[in-house]
């Protein structure tokens, strides 16, 4: 089970978890961007606190962890192995686009809550 509050995030440990969002054209808000593989860095990231050094989680585009679809619905793929040995808790991730192009770094979503919720069965 998990389910998106804005963007804070919350997913039962051990759970298959398609969490989706979308990236919008800085120039136009109505136009959906779609990142490129090989040319685009778009890397999700997970952390006890926002000041660790160390990431609990971390995805990417290149590692074919983030995907999306031709509509540019993006989705990031949280396997079981992901959180099942984590602690019940609060932890917190951001969303950070780098491009060759003027833009440069991005962080596209903030530091925001990513919730391991209690499970019964395991």
């Amino acid at each position: 089970m998990w389910k998106n509050i804005g963007n804070d995030f919350y997913l039962t440990r051990g759970d298959t978890a398609p969490m989706p969002f979308t990236l919008t054209s800085k120039s136009d808000s109505k136009v959906r961007y779609i990142p490129e593989t090989g040319k685009d860095t778009l890397i999700f990231t997970v952390k006890k606190s926002t000041s660790d050094k160390t990431a609990i989680i971390t995805k990417s585009l290149a590692a074919g962890d983030i995907t999306f679809d031709s509509a540019g619905n993006g989705t990031i793929n949280i396997l079981p192995a992901d959180t099942a040995s984590l602690d019940y808790g609060i932890y917190y991730y951001d969303l950070q686009l780098t491009t060759p192009d003027a833009a440069g770094v991005q962080t596209v979503i903030t530091p925001s809550v990513f919730k391991v919720c209690e499970e019964v069965t395991f």
